[in-house]
């Protein structure tokens, strides 16, 4: 008979024996669940994410479940709480591999199932996906181990590269052929496949960021949306067709003159300066000027007011408007604008509306539809539009900004805007300024057709005029050393009223 002391001794050694299986069995784990995960697609601008929100055992298997999204269930019907683009199941087997499972509508035995072998050595293949209506199958094997560097961090990481092969094993020619899968020891899957339309439209996306703590990518918050500094500068053109003959332009230029956020944190005020022009052209031929401004405004904005339901929420989750009869459901996206995140959301009364408790129907509508974009440190909304005929739209473009030492885009001028329908100036009528940043001394170069004496007055960011001088020659020397480090915008005016406008930076 076997002791009380030595029954226990032999529990404990199997207890520690099946720990240490499943512990050799996570190395190389292909779904971590200890934050969300962000990964851009590496031949274009989108970015998706994995979030894990539950997790269910089942026998030896274990069951992962990333958010869900708006999926078709049938022709007719779409689903609030379908399948994640990693497919309907991540099953993480006994043996530490990993199966993505998509399940298609019809016919139900014809599953998109994917294996990634996490514990499998250099040269060792497997089938990592075998086509449904031909013989032909996609192998996998780990190319090599090396440590990677990749959003600061640093692990071993596996390369997994891929072959289509026929049913007698030999190549097939494939643009998948040679295309790698990434997986890290310590952060999972860092290059991956969009299992979801894998067979139909194979597409590749590398990690790009995470949370906890947070690296790289990350959904923006409003306060990162709107996060600008003194000097920052943002030039839109808003446009909108009313019919087929009439539209409506309006340009802007915002300079950022003032900042000051509300002790409750929920609230920021922001000043500008701001040049402003509004334009209509009727039937492509009459442009009509309707108003100019150059000049300061502010704008408050609510933090509140903005996080509304579908901000914080990952790319293709689903959301339901709580605020439209009936429901409407929806989703978010998520791109790179010049290396900035860019956060789009769908328009709700274009979405899928309740039908029953397992069918939402796509709505229709003659609206303009308009998809809400915010890019971090850029603000927003930035919109294209249409209508169900093609009849009007409306669209809200950002053209040009400047952040500190960052440019992007082609710069509207303000000259230009306070003179519509007028031609642009001549380079003969251009106003030279050099050095330009000045740490004292500048030169400026009038137009030669500049009616003398003129003067050249100065304005701080406020619209506060600092120095005013006598312009006495066409090509004359200024002293701004008494002048605080700044951004001034500046005005030349000769004796027949004609005006040249920019801006200097006092170093």
């Amino acid at each position: 008979m076997v002791s009380k002391t030595k029954q226990l001794s032999i529990l404990v050694l199997a207890c520690i024996s099946f720990l240490n299986v499943r512990v050799a069995a996570q190395d190389y784990k292909a779904i971590k669940t200890d934050a969300e995960y962000f990964f851009r697609d590496s031949a274009g601008t989108e970015i998706i994410g994995i979030r894990i929100d539950s997790i269910q055992p089942a026998g030896n298997d274990i069951y992962y479940y990333n958010f869900k999204q708006l999926r078709p269930t049938n022709y007719d019907c779409w689903s609030t709480d379908g399948a994640s683009w990693l497919g309907d199941e991540v099953v993480e087997k006994q043996d530490g591999n990993f199966q993505f499972i998509v399940y298609p509508f019809n016919p139900p035995d014809s599953a998109e199932i994917f294996w990634i072998e996490t514990k499998a050595y250099v040269s060792q293949p497997w089938r990592f996906y075998n086509y449904h209506t031909i013989n032909d199958y996609i192998e996998a094997s780990v190319s090599q181990i090396t440590l990677m560097n990749f959003l600061g961090l640093s692990d071993s990481v596996k390369t997994i590269s891929l072959q289509r092969k026929n049913a007698a094993g030999q190549l097939v020619i494939d643009p998948i052929n040679d295309a790698t899968i990434l997986l890290s020891k310590n952060y999972g899957l860092i290059r991956l496949p969009k299992f979801d339309d894998f067979n139909s439209f194979p597409r590749f996306f590398e990690i790009a960021g995470k949370t906890n703590p947070s690296v790289g990518i990350v959904i923006p918050t409003f306060h990162d949306i709107y996060n600008f500094d003194i000097g920052d500068e943002f030039h839109t053109i808003y446009t909108v067709f009313t019919s087929s003959y009439l539209r409506t332009t309006i340009s802007t230029i915002r300079i950022v003159t003032g900042k000051e956020t509300y002790a409750t944190s929920d609230s920021i005020k922001y000043t500008y300066h701001e040049c402003k022009s509004v334009t209509k052209n009727y039937f492509s031929v009459d442009t009509t000027y309707v108003s100019n401004t150059d000049g300061f405004v502010s704008e408050i904005i609510r933090f509140n007011e903005l996080d509304n339901e579908g901000m914080a929420r990952m790319p293709y989750e689903t959301i339901i408007s709580s605020s439209l009869v009936p429901q409407r459901a929806y989703s978010s996206h998520m791109y790179l604008f010049n290396g900035r995140t860019w956060k789009t959301q769908d328009d709700p009364t274009a979405g899928y509306y309740y039908y029953s408790v397992d069918c939402w129907q796509p709505a229709i509508t003659d609206s303009c539809l308009t998809d809400q974009g915010f890019i971090n440190g850029l603000g927003g909304p930035y919109y294209y539009c249409y209508d169900f005929w093609g009849m009007s739209h409306e669209m809200n473009e950002l053209v040009y900004y400047q952040k500190g030492a960052e440019t992007w885009g082609t710069p509207l001028n303000c000259d230009s805007l306070m003179h519509v329908g007028m031609k642009e100036p001549s380079l003969r009528k251009m106003v030279s300024v050099s050095p330009n940043p000045a740490s004292g001394i500048v030169n400026i170069t009038a137009p030669i057709d500049l009616q003398l004496p003129g003067r050249f007055e100065l304005f701080d960011l406020s619209g506060r005029p600092v120095a005013v001088f006598a312009v006495q020659l066409h090509s004359q020397v200024f002293d701004l050393s008494c002048l605080p480090a700044g951004l001034y915008s500046y005005r030349i005016l000769g004796t027949t009223g004609e005006v040249f406008r920019g801006k200097i930076i006092r170093q």
